[in-house]
């Protein structure tokens, strides 16, 4: 009984530290393309709280001055960061024996598949609206 009580707050931490890493794997792909064009990138990193109530994002890497091609791929880099997160946790998660890592990285390749699948799809402040909608 009690290791069932104890394994929902586990789980939801196991969520939020998947949310965070896969978070700044994403963000290091954009800013590590927009820094390779020479573009002095920036991360801002926020609490996720504003994502719960105003539709802000978590983070976000800026820069200017990019053409059409390089916003393209600093755009694609974080999207693409976020699949190779995931196939790399479903790699792990089927190379090991243990239960709890399995768990670990089931969640880990999870948040990062819907990283993907939130910032490749194209609406506004998306990384998908740069790629398809311009």
């Amino acid at each position: 009984m009690l290791k069932n009580i104890l394994l929902m707050p586990a789980l939801f931490l196991i969520v939020l530290a998947s949310l965070f890493i896969n978070v700044s794997i994403h963000e290091s792909a954009h800013y590590l393309v927009a820094e390779n064009y020479g573009l002095s990138p920036s991360i801002s990193m926020q609490s996720g709280v504003g994502f719960l109530w105003n539709s802000e994002p978590i983070a976000y890497t800026s820069y200017s001055g990019g053409t059409r091609q390089q916003d393209i791929a600093i755009a694609l880099a974080g999207p693409l960061a976020n699949l190779l997160a995931m196939l790399l946790g479903i790699l792990a998660y089927r190379k090991t024996n243990s239960f709890a890592v399995q768990i670990i990285m089931l969640a880990f390749a999870l948040v990062a598949f819907l990283s993907f699948a939130s910032n490749i799809y194209p609406t506004a402040g998306a990384d998908g609206y740069i790629l398809f909608a311009k």
